[in-house]
């Protein structure tokens, strides 16, 4: 008989994990704060997640429709310095097709998905509990995030980074001719708007991409799309930093990457195929506990730290004034080592 699991937080992290133990037959229930469909503040660009992982993870299904981005651009205050081909290729897709998909996937697996069902720390024991349940909120935090989908904005390349005063922004094609725009800004007091619309386009010019601000206006705008988030940290979160409370942390739960990796997404799946065979050995009854979350930590550490590492000490200079104008000099010289920042952030 196995043991069960609990999994708090139904993103892509405790999604994929739940289905890929279920279809390993481990008793799963997830607890889910809010319901499905919806739409996420994120930057809905996949880039680094191999179909081995997403085949071990048994979700390869969910990607599909999909869009197949091939060629970024970087703007510098709405001037183009920089037009590069990938790396690799990118997938595109909305979170609202993808977390509707994957939590679907779960049921029919069997899973026990509770929505509108926060789960309260104190009441759960720390065994046999993955915390999936996204950013942790931090009290002196400075960003904001926002978020929305436009359809009927015309894009020459499939992916673009725009770097504004305190602020940058990704724009990626996902399904539906729609493209999703997403973006990281340092939080002013004096910006207040009535609508969420009117606080990104606010927060554009503010940032100086005024170019950028009337092309959104003129667009689609789904209102349902227009999102923002505050409060939160990046890097490892703070919880993971008492290895003796036994508690297991996976996705952004365990680190928030800076969003202009374009490589949060790759880790949530990547971070549930790393826990995946010692939950599996722990609900066997062939380990304890704590050497299922020891265990689960180190292989998190080897696989994440390097990349971490390498985007905490780059975010900076990604979003000050000084590191923004020092990468459109190097841009015009054609000096930026882009195939070298691709691989080390991921």
């Amino acid at each position: 008989m196995n043991r069960s699991l609990t999994i708090v937080g139904g993103g892509l992290a405790g999604l994929s994990l739940g289905i890929a133990l279920r279809n390993r037959g481990i008793p799963v229930v997830i607890l889910e704060a809010g319901n499905y469909p919806r739409h996420r503040v994120c930057g809905e660009f996949i880039c680094g997640v191999s179909p081995l992982t997403l085949e071990k993870l048994g979700i390869a299904g969910a990607f599909e429709p999909q869009v197949t981005n091939y060629q970024s651009e970087w703007f510098y205050r709405d001037r183009s310095i920089l037009n590069r081909r990938l790396p690799a290729p990118a997938i595109g897709i909305s979170r609202h097709h993808l977390d509707r998909w994957l939590a679907d996937e779960f049921v029919r697996q069997g899973g026990e998905l509770q929505t509108n069902t926060r789960a309260n720390p104190e009441l759960l024991q720390p065994e046999a509990t993955a915390w999936c349940s996204g950013r942790q909120r931090s009290r002196g935090g400075t960003l904001l995030g926002l978020k929305c989908h436009a359809r009927g904005f015309e894009m020459d390349t499939d992916l673009q980074m725009h770097f504004g005063r305190d602020c940058y922004v990704g724009l990626s094609r996902v399904e539906g001719e729609t493209v999703n725009v997403c973006g990281l800004f340092r939080q002013r007091s004096n910006l207040k708007t009535k609508q969420r619309h009117e606080l990104l386009l606010a927060y554009l010019r503010a940032g100086e991409l005024e170019k950028l601000a009337n092309q959104l206006q003129s667009a689609d705008l789904d209102p349902g799309s227009l999102l923002g988030v505050s409060a939160f940290q990046l890097g490892r979160q703070s919880e993971t930093s008492h290895p003796e409370d036994g508690r297991l942390s996976l996705g952004d739960s365990y680190a928030m990457i800076p969003p202009f990796t374009g490589n949060g997404m790759t880790m949530a799946f990547q971070s549930a195929e790393i826990a995946l065979q010692p939950l599996l050995n722990y609900a066997a009854d062939g380990s304890t506990w704590q050497e299922t979350v020891d265990t689960i930590r180190s292989d998190l550490r080897t696989r994440f730290g390097r990349r971490l590492r390498w985007s905490m000490r780059l975010h900076p200079f990604m979003l000050k004034p000084v590191g923004q104008k020092s990468l459109a000099a190097l841009a015009r010289a054609h000096a930026i080592p882009f195939g070298l920042l691709f691989a080390k952030t991921r």
